[in-house]
């Protein structure tokens, strides 16, 4: 048996994946603490 996220690879085009999106987020708060701090 193969893993279960391979059958889902053509339904799940176009639609964000959440973690990358959640890192994103963070990633630019970050970013503009940063930015803000020097």
């Amino acid at each position: 048996r193969r893993g279960r996220a391979r059958p889902h690879a053509e339904k799940s085009l176009g639609t964000p994946d959440a973690g990358a999106h959640s890192l994103a987020l963070i990633t630019r708060a970050v970013h503009g603490a940063l930015l803000e701090h020097h």
